[in-house]
């Protein structure tokens, strides 16, 4: 009995140690399988002075998020100018004026990186911030220290692109072969499962849009109130376009279309048409995206919208039922003040509360022929003691309503 109580202790020791070192073997003798992860985007270092330094003069500075875009663009402030711009070293797939694979999450995850940053730094690759053809600055985009740009490839949304000589050319080369061979998001054979890879889009009206999730090809039809882009007046037609619907009660319902940087022939007021596009948002308004000119089908011509009356205290956020809707805001003053966007676009304020917005692509004329470029030049031109009434769509910006102008001729001055 004794012997073979020993010899059980025994071989119940050799167990243990043999467990001990086969545990051992496997740490020091075998590598276990790599993990994704981010080790370049966590070990790299922002080197460069940025205390008291502005991104616009001094190529590196402190910035304030206006409003994310994509995956990799997004609108800064910097005191009191608003810029675009485009994250340096990458291009990661499209989920704006056409949507893609992976798109989506790709500006999910770089929104939510922005939304969520204590601090986000600017840095340009050389001393003075270029821009691109575009006109959007160039920049590195460090947030809380991590530059976001390097951590999007590590993080599979996109590959590496456009780095010839720059200062960080090697670190993102070896993030880039690293993060293909775990084969994730745009890396993987596998679909994006929340893509919709269809042909078709389903054929909804306009007041169903909303139920429909976000990513989804749609087919709607209804008529352009406005448009907007260079080619507006053109045989070209607009780039993105207001479009309205009538339901079976009488009640109009609308939609912004956004169509990109090519003129749609069908974007004209008054034209009735069919548009297949992709459900999306823009800053969390709605929209329907993913549209050119072979998805618009001009059905009718000579339906040009009436406007819908309303006093300027009915332009409020929380009446709902006028957002993308034409309308006719009565008796208007300039207050005098406004903004200009580093796109082109400004915003001009009325001492009655309601916001005038008018976008980088509409062309307004002076009596002179000259282009009204900015909301200083508008001010002028319209005066500050006008009273006026105006036409055009109701959009909505960091939860206000603004009216888009897009002619002047849709301006009605009373005195």
């Amino acid at each position: 009995m004794k012997t073979n109580f020993k010899t059980k202790i025994l071989l119940f020791l050799v167990g243990i140690f043999g467990v001990i070192g086969l545990v051992g073997c496997d740490n020091g003798g075998t590598t276990l399988p790599e993990k994704p992860g981010t080790p370049y985007t966590d070990g790299l270092k922002l080197t460069r002075e940025y205390e008291g330094k502005d991104f616009l003069t001094d190529g590196i500075g402190v910035v304030q998020l206006a409003s994310p875009v994509d995956g990799d663009t997004a609108i800064f402030r910097s005191g009191s100018k608003s810029f675009s711009v485009r994250f340096l070293a990458i291009d990661t797939p499209e989920s704006t004026y056409r949507v893609e694979p992976w798109g989506e999450k790709a500006a999910l995850f770089t929104k939510t990186k922005l939304m969520q940053a204590k601090e986000i730094v600017l840095e340009s690759e050389g001393e003075k911030p270029e821009k691109d053809s575009n006109d959007r600055y160039l920049a590195w985009v460090w947030v809380d220290g991590r530059l976001l740009n390097l951590e999007i490839v590590e993080e599979s949304y996109s590959s590496t692109k456009g780095l010839s000589g720059s200062k960080y050319e090697q670190v993102f080369y070896d993030a880039d072969l690293r993060t293909q061979k775990f084969k994730l998001r745009i890396w993987s054979s596998q679909p994006d499962p929340d893509f919709d890879y269809s042909r078709q889009g389903i054929e909804v009206s306009i007041a169903e849009l909303r139920d429909v999730p976000k990513g989804r090809k749609v087919r709607i039809q209804g008529i352009v109130s406005r448009v907007y882009g260079y080619g507006q007046y053109q045989q070209s037609g607009g780039y993105s376009a207001y479009v309205q619907e009538q339901d079976e009660n009488g009640k109009w319902h609308g939609v912004y279309v956004y169509g990109g940087f090519s003129p749609i022939t069908g974007f004209k007021p008054g034209h009735s048409v069919v548009i297949e596009g992709v459900t999306g948002d823009f800053n969390g308004v709605f929209q329907i995206t993913d549209v050119n000119n072979s998805k618009v089908q001009i059905i009718g011509m000579g339906h040009e919208l009436e406007p819908i009356v309303l006093a300027p205290s009915e332009v409020k956020i929380s009446n709902k039922d006028i957002v993308n809707l034409l309308v006719e805001v009565q008796g208007l003053t300039l207050s005098g003040n406004g903004y200009t966007s580093d796109g082109g676009g400004y915003t001009v304020f009325t001492k009655e509360g309601v916001d005038i917005r008018i976008d980088g692509k509409v062309n307004l004329f002076d009596n002179e022929n000259n282009r009204i470029k900015d909301h200083e030049q508008f001010i002028a031109f319209i005066g500050t003691g006008v009273k006026f009434n105006i036409i055009g769509p109701v959009s909505e910006y960091n939860n206000r309503y603004q009216i888009m102008l897009t002619d002047l001729n849709d301006i009605q001055y009373l005195n």
